[in-house]
């Protein structure tokens, strides 16, 4: 099925044909796809303009190519590159920005600098960083007409950012993330703002911790401002988390002023120690930023660059002594770097360079503010692995390997207060704007808790079992394997082959007992997410638990955190695993047992045994 397609087209001439057969080169898939193809009449100058939309499921991917006097098609490996990387549903891109004059920054689709329209067939995200970077800058008027060699320094800069952010620790804070943050912008008079698209792409380059160190490239970045001992060595974190803290040491630079113009905005002083707590990865990152845009653009856009990514340090309180808020002691600061540096700033000017940090800063942590606290689950789980080792390898992690990274965001989020997420300047963004987010932030931070709190329960359980049955061991011993594209193909082929899924439900027997009564204080957000899952599979876990729902069914939220408050339940240790398994309702531990003898074969006597010690 092939219709005409003006989607791009929408200004173009009439004379447009539908092509009723497969164009060479267009992928075209019966059932699964439908691709459209329109082509611009051949009397045309320019005269072929080929766009094939490529729908499967719901994601889609753009192609567009435009090559004089030839006709154009996308390959399969393209299409399917192209695919992976721009999902219809989840980018506010496509569509929605796409008029005559000008398409939205970074959509992977067309550009137009200085009045030229320019059709790319590719919507990579290396290509999605080219253009970003380019049409920011020429914004800010610098082409290749007002600077030599721009557009290397440009691909230079896009491949920089690519490589640091393609790394396999990234999971979350991914090249996809920066995307994200512009699109949490939206809305807001800064979403079009050069300053915000730069410093969402360079914002969170280097993350130290999580990375486990410096790429060669960040190293070459950087050799102007680290030097020998300004770094001390990373120290891993406790239970196999990625390293726990790298102290930074603020030093002269004599030969380098940026440098310092930037520790400047950040508040560090000469001997002072900074880590990833107090902002190392988003210095770092704003050092990177200014020193590849130095040769382009003036220090005080630089400066701007620098302020919205410091504004990304997240969680900050008042300060204590003063009662002044992080915006009020940055503005205060880039006043004071303004002076010393000579940045020609206006006083105008350095309010809407902290009024566009604050919105900045707040697209960073959009999540916590959406009403969606299914999507807020996906965010939080995708952090995981970032600062958790062990889990990044999906067959090997043990049992209290993923109780412990569990336990890490339970105390998070239990910390963690509402007020310390969004920031504001000058009445911007509007007390309505941050009251609206804080509340629906207040309501997600109390189903993470309890979400994660019925996952450490449930976890808790096999870790019990596991220490008095012989000790810890990989999690896939005591409830099978995760379950995998390979293990799904052999269950279609072979109907006598059962799929084994992580945390497999246990049945309701209320003829036994009336213990199964579900607790007033059960949340429906809580138990939906549980039971049906979170929206995306992550490689360590399934979407659903529906071990954890029934827990909490059974026991109610508040029950559920007093058994966390009164049992010290990680790590797990011999006394705390009796504890633990005597507090919990006989009916409901011989289920688990049953179900993890099943599974741990080698185990199963012994876990037996430990249910007739009950």
């Amino acid at each position: 099925n092939f219709l005409c397609c003006p989607l791009l087209l929408n200004e173009a001439p009439a004379k447009i044909r539908t092509v009723m057969r497969k164009p060479k080169g267009i992928l075209c898939r019966p059932k699964s796809t439908l691709c459209f193809a329109a082509l611009l009449d051949p009397i045309i100058p320019m005269k072929v303009l080929v766009l094939a939309l490529w729908l499967a499921a719901s994601d889609a991917a753009f192609v567009v190519s435009k090559h004089a006097n030839s006709r154009v098609g996308c390959s399969e490996n393209s299409a399917t590159q192209i695919l992976a990387s721009q999902p219809l549903q989840s980018s506010k891109f496509h569509h929605k920005h796409v008029t005559k004059h000008h398409t939205s920054r970074l959509n992977g689709v067309s550009k137009h600098v200085n009045g030229s329209a320019k059709q790319i067939c590719s919507a990579s995200y290396i290509a999605r960083l080219i253009m970003g970077l380019e049409e920011s800058l020429a914004e800010m008027g610098v082409t290749s007409e007002t600077h030599e060699n721009v557009l290397s320094s440009v691909e230079s800069m896009a491949l920089l950012i690519h490589e640091s952010m393609s790394v396999p620790s990234r999971n979350y804070h991914a090249v996809h993330h920066v995307f994200d943050v512009t699109e949490g912008l939206d809305g807001t008079e800064h979403h079009k703002d050069p300053i915000s698209v730069i410093s969402a792409l360079f914002h969170d380059v280097v993350y130290y911790h999580v990375d486990g160190g410096l790429s060669e490239w960040q190293q070459e970045k950087l050799h102007d401002c680290i030097r020998s001992g300004q770094l001390t060595e990373p120290h891993g974190g406790e239970n196999g988390s990625a390293p726990g803290s790298i102290n930074y040491v603020v030093q002269p630079h004599a030969a380098n002023e940026i440098v310092e113009m930037v520790e400047s905005i950040f508040g560090f002083q000469e001997g002072q120690h900074v880590d990833h707590s107090n902002g190392l990865n988003e210095f770092l990152s704003a050092v990177i930023a200014v020193q590849e845009l130095e040769p382009f653009v003036p220090r005080g856009t630089l400066a701007e660059i620098s302020v919205c990514i410091e504004a990304t340090i997240p969680f900050r309180a008042n300060n204590p002594e003063t009662g002044k808020s992080c915006m009020v002691s940055l503005y205060e600061r880039l006043v004071s770097t303004n002076d010393h540096f000579a940045l020609g700033l206006s006083q105008d000017q350095m309010v809407r360079a902290v009024q566009r940090a604050a919105a900045f800063s707040n697209a960073d942590v959009i999540n916590f503010g959406t009403d969606d606290v299914v999507w807020f689950m996906d965010n939080a789980w995708s952090l995981l692995p970032e600062s958790n080792l062990a889990l990044r390898r999906k067959y090997l992690y043990k049992v209290q390997d993923y109780q412990s990274a569990l336990f890490k965001m339970y105390r998070f989020l239990c910390f963690l207060q509402s007020d310390r997420i969004f920031y504001r300047f000058r009445g911007s963004p509007s007390p309505e704007t941050i009251a609206e987010r804080e509340a629906n932030a207040n309501h997600n931070l109390q189903v993470g808790r309890n979400y994660v709190g019925a996952k450490i329960l449930s976890l808790s359980i096999l870790s019990a079992f596991a220490e008095l049955t012989g000790g810890d061991a990989p999690i896939s011993l005591f409830v099978g394997d995760l379950p995998t594209r390979q293990l799904d193909d052999l269950a279609l082929q072979h109907k006598s082959v059962k799929k084994v899924r992580m945390y497999p439900p246990i049945t309701r027997d209320s003829s036994t007992s009336t213990i199964f009564d579900p607790k007033d204080s059960v949340d429906a957000d809580v138990y939906n997410i549980l039971w049906n899952g979170r929206h995306k599979e992550m490689a360590f876990d399934t979407r659903e638990s529906p071990m954890a729902a029934y827990f909490y069914q059974v026991l109610g939220a508040d029950e559920m955190i007093q058994i966390l408050k009164d049992i010290n339940v990680c790590p797990m240790t011999e006394d705390s695993a009796w504890e633990l398994l005597r507090r919990l309702p006989r009916e409901l531990i011989a289920q688990v047992a049953e179900m993890t003898a099943k599974n741990a074969v080698s185990r199963s006597d012994k876990i037996w045994t430990v249910m007739d010690s009950l």
